[in-house]
């Protein structure tokens, strides 16, 4: 943050954090996808001396020396999280252990399967988080987050799955997994304070499922706590909500915060929602579950909302750089998370992108001045989102979304209004039923029309093309081409992006 109206020194000591966040982004990246395990330490101090020629430099030596020692950082901290909390926790495999554990998170129980997140607090092991599997009915949603448990567990690596090699569990913070054998056994004690939010969340889930019409209950819950499972059971609405690009509308991320900070400027005005929105920010991303896309928009609605209490402005790169680099001092491994690298990307893009897309599309926008504005936002916002994660989604999910635009400009009022609403019945459910189910029916009305929505567009010819087939691939690129040679080569008169839309 700079001081309003402030000078260079301010801003530029603060887009330092920025370079710093962003390079130590890139070596734990470098760590991960490019160097063998054991060089890390020796690539680190490699790297870390090449900041000595770099004194040599003159104009942007601070920002070179910077950069080289924060990448060089990452590195190292990539293998010390590795050396300290990894190879501890992979030691275990193999073995069959009566352990203490606390659950961390709600306890999900289907038919013939449950799963919890625990972490072990059994003296002489390593503190590792454990993603537990039961297949024989030992599991039961009436296990609380924060709850102490005795339980026998007979782990397994987290590395693989089916066989295969995988980052997605490590990425989550699962250093090891298990299967459960025996029935856990409550150990009493206190709760730490730390996990009622996630209790919170367990207790509301029911509420939920009592309030809201079946067609819509899945999607609710997914959109209120991020809980997808009853969502995944509806194929058709989760077929067509990723077809037509409104999949992130259930993944609870910086936009469900925004709507959040948004009510609660409304209900208490600007200058004291920073007051009630700090705290309220930070109980609802423990209640979610601190995934990465919450944690950074968090930290970032916690820049703004610090900055007028500070008598400073927000700096966009250095709000995300500063989430980042939170994000991956606790686990430099998330670094592999889709989810991270998504929310990321959608940020990064709407930073640099949609300022400029916004004011090109208002000069050309005709009509009534609001409807415009709401139009050009909408597809601003949805261009900044889309330029840095299409090739993410492409390379993840194999598939691009070519009717997003028009889908998120249809639907994203409606999600505005459905998640506010839907937490409203939800609070009206949770002191009386019947009245929480007579403002679930009108808080189904918005999350209907998503549906409805996501359907059709999700249904026309070419909706989505997959990337499958070499050919779209080669699509993909060549349309980045396009923008990137017409922006470069754009005239006085600024960038025209007629060609590159037309590819």
């Amino acid at each position: 943050m700079s001081r309003a109206g402030g000078g260079k020194r301010a801003s530029g000591a603060v887009r330092k954090l920025a370079v710093f966040g962003f390079a130590f982004a890139a070596g734990t990246g470098a760590a991960h996808y490019l160097l063998p395990e054991g060089l890390l330490f020796a690539a680190a101090a490699v790297l870390a001396l090449f900041c000595l020629p770099a004194l040599l430099l003159r104009g942007r030596r601070l920002r070179v020396i910077l950069c080289l020692s924060a990448a060089a950082f990452g590195i190292f901290w990539y293998g010390l999280y590795s050396r300290l909390t990894l190879e501890p926790a992979e030691a275990l495999e193999g073995q069959e252990l009566s352990v203490l554990a606390r659950v961390t998170e709600p306890v999900r129980v289907e038919d013939g399967w449950g799963s919890a997140s625990l972490r072990l607090e059994e003296p002489g092991l390593p503190p590792a988080k454990v993603l537990a599997s039961d297949y024989g009915g030992f599991l039961q949603e009436t296990l609380l987050p924060g709850e102490l448990v005795r339980v026998t567990l007979r782990f397994r690596a987290a590395d693989t799955r089916f066989g295969e090699e995988t980052d997605v569990y490590l990425s989550q913070g699962v250093a090891i997994r298990a299967y459960v054998e025996g029935e856990p056994e409550p150990q009493g004690g206190k709760t730490p304070l730390i996990y009622y939010p996630a209790r919170l969340a367990a207790r509301l889930s029911p509420i939920i499922s009592s309030v809201f019409p079946e067609d819509v209950c899945g999607f609710a819950a997914a959109l209120l706590l991020g809980d997808s499972s009853e969502l995944y059971e509806d194929y058709r609405l989760e077929g067509s909500l990723s077809v037509s690009g409104l999949r992130h509308v259930v993944a609870v991320s910086g936009m469900h915060l925004g709507f959040l900070y948004a009510a609660v400027c409304l209900l208490a005005g600007k200058r004291r929602a920073s007051i009630f929105g700090l705290p309220l920010v930070w109980i609802y991303a423990l209640v979610v579950g601190m995934t990465p896309s919450v944690v950074r928009a968090a930290v970032m609605l916690s820049f703004i909302m610090a900055a007028p209490i500070l008598r400073r402005e927000a700096d966009g790169p250095t709000c995300l750089a500063a989430a980042g680099l939170l994000l991956l001092l606790a686990n430099p491994v998330a670094i592999a998370s889709a989810s991270l690298q998504l929310s990321f990307a959608a940020m990064a893009g709407i930073l640099s992108l949609t300022p400029p897309v916004y004011s090109w599309l208002m000069k050309r926008l005709r009509g009534p001045k609001r409807l415009a504005a709401l139009a050009a936002s909408g597809l601003a916002a949805t261009a900044g989102a889309t330029v840095f994660t299409a090739p993410l989604v492409a390379l993840y999910f194999g598939y691009v979304s070519l009717v997003s635009p028009l889908a998120n400009l249809l639907a994203l009022w409606a999600v505005s209004l459905g998640f506010l609403s839907s937490w409203i019945a939800v609070l009206l459910g949770s002191l009386w039923l019947p009245l929480g189910s007579i403002a679930a029916l009108l808080a189904a009305l918005p999350l209907r029309w998503v549906r409805l929505v996501s359907g059709l567009l999700g249904s026309l010819p070419y909706a989505a093309v997959y990337t499958s087939a070499a050919g779209v691939a080669l699509w993909l690129g060549f349309c980045y081409a396009v923008f990137a040679l017409a922006w470069l080569l754009r005239s006085r008169g600024g960038f025209r992006p007629l060609a590159p839309c037309l590819a």
